[in-house]
């Protein structure tokens, strides 16, 4: 009975605990990136883009494969800068 109580205390204290998923923590990260166009800088690298948003390289492409059509960021880098040219075309 001991055990049963600490496991639903343990449950409940997950319950109230603020999310720290971290899934959302870094897509939170990613989208900040975008939003600030850092993927307008023509010299930038795949490393100075992880640097930019603090995330992994594998963090960076699970986001890519759940929220985008690009499967890895050399895709994903020339949709960013079309979508942005039309946008300044409007």
């Amino acid at each position: 009975i001991e055990v049963n109580d600490e496991i639903r205390e343990a449950q409940l204290m997950e319950e109230e605990r603020p999310s720290t998923d971290i899934s959302e923590h870094a897509s939170r990260k990613i989208e900040a990136w975008v939003d600030a166009r850092h993927y307008t800088d023509p010299n930038l690298t795949i490393g100075t883009a992880l640097k930019q948003m603090g995330v992994s390289a594998s963090t960076l492409n699970a986001y890519l494969s759940s929220n985008t059509d690009a499967t890895n960021f050399r895709k994903w880098l020339p949709y960013l800068r079309i979508e942005e040219a039309k946008r300044q075309m409007t």
